[in-house]
């Protein structure tokens, strides 16, 4: 990959302040959505923008890079006594620099007639079907860039919260317990939430994996 030249910055910045219709734009949306973000957010945003050709998401592949240049550090989210079971993670997952949400299944395993299993029984279940499993920096990468997480993954089952798992990578806490992260959506905006192995999960928990 080549670095854009200083006369290519130039020349997008210039079509950008030139070219675009600002005036079908909301500015209070555009203060919130984009101005107020912090820079590295900012940033983050166009670069995903960009690398998909400056293409939205209808209708084409969305396609997020996952910087595997720095690894997913549990601590911000969980604590100091939190670290990553290394013999836990989907090694699949941590070669992909790259993720298309097109792709992406939300899987429940859940056998007919179940109404609940335990976070490590989905687990054994998911190994031995040969998925991908998601990990814990593609849960990062979709946190600090929340407009990219796909709309669908906001509906309701059978009237409850949709929980997006992420059970490639398994942390642990100084209590020794393992647990998965999740996404979900509640209250009109996402968040985000520790599900232990042993926590009972129903047809609303649905695991984050591609096709191997």
């Amino acid at each position: 990959m080549k670095a854009p030249t200083r006369g290519q910055v130039t020349e997008m910045i210039a079509r950008f302040a030139t070219q675009v219709n600002w005036d079908a734009i909301d500015g209070d949306v555009l203060q919130r959505q984009f101005i107020s973000l912090p820079p590295k957010e900012f940033g983050e945003r166009f670069n995903v923008l960009l690398k998909n050709g400056g293409r939205g998401s209808i209708g084409e592949p969305k396609v997020i890079p996952i910087d595997r240049t720095n690894p997913f550090d549990p601590v911000p989210f969980i604590g100091n006594d939190s670290s990553i079971v290394e013999v836990e993670q989907d090694k699949r997952s941590l070669k992909l620099f790259g993720v298309n949400l097109t792709k992406v299944k939300l899987q429940t395993t859940l056998k007919t007639g179940e109404k609940m299993v335990t976070v490590e029984e989905i687990l054994k279940c998911l190994i031995a079907s040969g998925v991908i499993l998601l990990d814990a920096k593609v849960f990062q990468t979709l946190w600090e860039n929340k407009a990219l997480i796909p709309e669908s993954w906001k509906q309701l089952i059978d009237g409850k919260t949709t929980f997006v798992l992420f059970p490639g990578t398994v942390l642990r806490d100084s209590d020794s317990r393992g647990f998965v992260l999740c996404l979900f959506w509640f209250c009109g905006e996402w968040s985000w939430s520790c599900l232990w192995l042993g926590s009972g999960c129903g047809a609303n928990s649905l695991s984050a994996v591609l096709e191997s």
